[in-house]
């Protein structure tokens, strides 16, 4: 059982589940400032329609994972 401390590998996915995050909280940002991506040269504006759920809302939710370990960690009796 996790206590808060340290870290758990769920599934061999804990550096998976890090990823989401920093790409989630990321990908919230351009939305909000409104980036231009111009890797290509097309100078994309990041907008609501390249994304969904989490990374649309009006305020950032503190972890995605939060809500994701309750469907994926059994819950002690």
């Amino acid at each position: 059982m996790a206590t808060g401390a340290g870290s758990v590998p769920l599934y061999n996915l804990m550096e998976d589940a890090a990823t989401a995050e920093i790409s989630r909280v990321q990908n919230w940002q351009w939305i909000k400032y409104g980036v231009e991506l111009d890797g290509d040269g097309l100078g994309v504006r990041v907008g609501k329609e390249l994304f969904g759920r989490a990374s649309t809302a009006q305020t950032l939710d503190d972890f995605l994972t939060l809500d994701a370990y309750n469907h994926i960690v059994p819950t002690p009796p």
